[in-house]
């Protein structure tokens, strides 16, 4: 299912843009969110990074204290994380430490680091080390911030991908993989977004737009 929607994605390659440090390249974007007084903050459907080799990959995974999803290792394979939908789902990527955060315009254009020495990022859930590996999150509008993590430490659960709110025990949904979780998603977003099915928020007098699905 990974190698199908990576396809897609790369097959949408409307107003493609290669930054000079190598580190993003931007597809698709997404011109009614562009101001006549903003000639920086551009707004894309996706965001790819540079992929990585099994040897970085192995170097980096090594700060997790469980078990590594092989199903991960293979999306970083394609792009060390990836961001969807003028960045409404981010999945984080794995990078080494003190990497510089190259910027592009306004915007940093680098992926959000999955593994530190702490256990698990983002920094800011309560959750280190304790066998569930947030990897993804969806930026919400008007509900609370949800993450995506997968439970390493039983590996006969059926349904192991699980969506939450942050700070939050319930799980909303799950899925059987990282893989079913990305397709099903990708999809599901896109309808709405092809759909027109969003809302646009301006911030800093209307400078900055971007779209929201919820």
């Amino acid at each position: 299912m990974l190698e199908k929607t990576m396809k897609k994605i790369n097959e949408i390659e409307k107003g493609e843009c290669h930054l000079d440090n190598g580190n993003a390249k931007l597809f698709t974007p997404i011109k009614e969110l562009r101001t006549d007084n903003c000639d920086f903050d551009k707004n894309y459907l996706y965001e790819m990074y540079p992929p990585l080799s099994d040897d970085k990959i192995d170097q980096y995974v090594q700060y997790y204290k469980h078990s590594f999803p092989e199903e991960l290792k293979h999306l970083y394979r394609y792009t060390n994380g990836i961001r969807l939908f003028d960045r409404y789902i981010s999945v984080a990527g794995i990078e080494p430490p003190n990497t510089p955060w190259p910027n592009h315009g306004g915007r940093s254009y680098t992926p959000i680091q999955l593994v530190d020495t702490w256990g698990n990022a983002p920094r800011d859930q309560k959750h280190y080390g304790d066998g569930r590996l947030f990897f993804a999150w969806y930026d919400t509008y008007h509900q609370p911030q949800k993450f995506v993590y997968m439970d390493c430490t039983d590996s006969s659960l059926k349904k192991p991908v699980h969506l939450c709110y942050k700070g939050s025990e319930e799980v909303i949904e799950s899925w059987e993989s990282f893989d079913e979780w990305f397709s099903c998603e990708y999809e599901k977003y896109l309808q709405k977004y092809n759909n027109k099915d969003y809302q646009v928020v301006s911030f800093g007098n209307e400078i900055v737009k971007k779209i929201y699905f919820d």
